[in-house]
């Protein structure tokens, strides 16, 4: 029994490690930015998403999403 339950766990880790060394990113990658527009945030993360795209060569989407600070923004 114990050797039964050793090798399912044993593969379950195996089968894991796979998922584990995936290339990152895979996709697009978007940045959520909880300022309005033209805020000091927003044009800081575009830099950083402009370099993003240059290091990792994945598009890069900047997303702002206003009030996502619990301010009244």
């Amino acid at each position: 029994m114990k050797v039964r339950v050793s090798l399912a766990l044993a593969a379950a880790m195996a089968i894991q490690a796979g998922a584990a060394l995936a290339e990152y990113p895979e996709g697009p990658v978007t940045f959520l930015v909880p300022w309005p527009p033209g805020d000091l945030e927003d044009v800081l993360t575009r830099m950083i998403a402009e370099d993003f795209q240059a290091a990792y060569g994945q598009p890069a989407a900047v997303l702002n999403r206003p009030g996502g600070g619990g301010g009244p923004f």
